[in-house]
Protein backbone atom coordinates (compact mmCIF):
# COMPACT_ATOMS: atom_id res chain seq x y z
CA UNK A 1 0.00 0.00 0.00
CA UNK A 2 1.56 3.31 -1.04
CA UNK A 3 2.18 5.76 1.75
CA UNK A 4 2.22 8.92 -0.36
CA UNK A 5 -0.61 8.77 -2.89
CA UNK A 6 -0.13 12.40 -3.91
CA UNK A 7 3.48 11.84 -4.91
CA UNK A 8 2.57 8.75 -6.92
CA UNK A 9 -0.28 10.55 -8.68
CA UNK A 10 1.87 13.57 -9.51
CA UNK A 11 4.21 11.36 -11.51
CA UNK A 12 1.41 11.11 -14.10
CA UNK A 13 0.65 14.83 -14.28
CA UNK A 14 2.18 15.46 -17.68
CA UNK A 15 0.48 12.44 -19.26
CA UNK A 16 -2.86 13.39 -17.72
CA UNK A 17 -2.60 16.92 -19.07
CA UNK A 18 -1.86 15.59 -22.55
CA UNK A 19 -4.90 13.29 -22.34
CA UNK A 20 -7.11 16.21 -21.26
CA UNK A 21 -5.79 18.33 -24.12
CA UNK A 22 -6.46 15.49 -26.64
CA UNK A 23 -10.03 15.00 -25.39
CA UNK A 24 -10.65 18.74 -25.48
CA UNK A 25 -9.38 18.95 -29.07
CA UNK A 26 -11.05 15.78 -30.38
CA UNK A 27 -13.90 16.69 -32.75
CA UNK A 28 -15.48 13.25 -32.32
CA UNK A 29 -15.50 13.41 -28.48
CA UNK A 30 -18.84 14.15 -26.79
CA UNK A 31 -19.34 17.81 -26.01
CA UNK A 32 -19.64 17.07 -22.29
CA UNK A 33 -16.23 15.36 -22.32
CA UNK A 34 -14.64 18.23 -24.24
CA UNK A 35 -16.08 20.83 -21.84
CA UNK A 36 -15.02 18.80 -18.80
CA UNK A 37 -11.48 18.46 -20.17
CA UNK A 38 -11.27 22.17 -20.98
CA UNK A 39 -12.54 23.08 -17.53
CA UNK A 40 -10.06 20.72 -15.87
CA UNK A 41 -7.18 22.25 -17.84
CA UNK A 42 -8.25 25.80 -17.01
CA UNK A 43 -8.67 25.00 -13.33
CA UNK A 44 -5.25 23.41 -13.11
CA UNK A 45 -3.58 26.19 -15.04
CA UNK A 46 -5.34 29.19 -13.55
CA UNK A 47 -6.95 27.86 -10.36
CA UNK A 48 -10.60 27.56 -9.46
CA UNK A 49 -12.70 30.62 -10.27
CA UNK A 50 -13.45 32.80 -7.27
CA UNK A 51 -16.94 32.54 -5.90
CA UNK A 52 -18.67 35.46 -4.34
CA UNK A 53 -20.92 34.96 -1.39
CA UNK A 54 -23.71 37.37 -0.56
CA UNK A 55 -24.16 37.50 3.17
CA UNK A 56 -26.97 39.43 4.68
CA UNK A 57 -27.62 39.56 8.37
CA UNK A 58 -30.11 41.22 10.60
CA UNK A 59 -28.63 42.62 13.76
CA UNK A 60 -31.04 42.81 16.63
CA UNK A 61 -30.11 44.81 19.66
CA UNK A 62 -32.05 45.27 22.81
CA UNK A 63 -31.62 47.58 25.74
CA UNK A 64 -32.90 47.22 29.23
CA UNK A 65 -33.66 50.45 30.97
CA UNK A 66 -34.26 50.19 34.65
CA UNK A 67 -35.91 53.11 36.27
CA UNK A 68 -35.79 53.63 40.00
CA UNK A 69 -38.99 53.28 41.96
CA UNK A 70 -40.91 56.52 42.39
CA UNK A 71 -40.11 58.69 45.39
CA UNK A 72 -42.80 60.94 46.79
CA UNK A 73 -40.57 63.67 48.24
CA UNK A 74 -36.97 64.92 48.32
CA UNK A 75 -36.21 63.60 51.82
CA UNK A 76 -37.14 60.07 50.78
CA UNK A 77 -35.08 60.44 47.64
CA UNK A 78 -32.01 61.42 49.74
CA UNK A 79 -32.58 58.44 52.04
CA UNK A 80 -32.81 56.07 49.11
CA UNK A 81 -29.98 57.45 46.94
CA UNK A 82 -27.70 59.48 49.19
CA UNK A 83 -24.99 56.85 49.20
CA UNK A 84 -25.11 56.76 45.36
CA UNK A 85 -24.79 60.47 44.64
CA UNK A 86 -22.18 63.08 45.32
CA UNK A 87 -22.94 65.93 47.65
CA UNK A 88 -22.88 69.29 45.92
CA UNK A 89 -21.27 72.10 47.88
Amino acid sequence: MPTDIKALARVHTETALHVLAKVMSADDAPHAARVAAAQALLNRGWGQPHQSVDLTAEIITSKVIRTPPPVNNLDNWHKQYSDKTETLQ
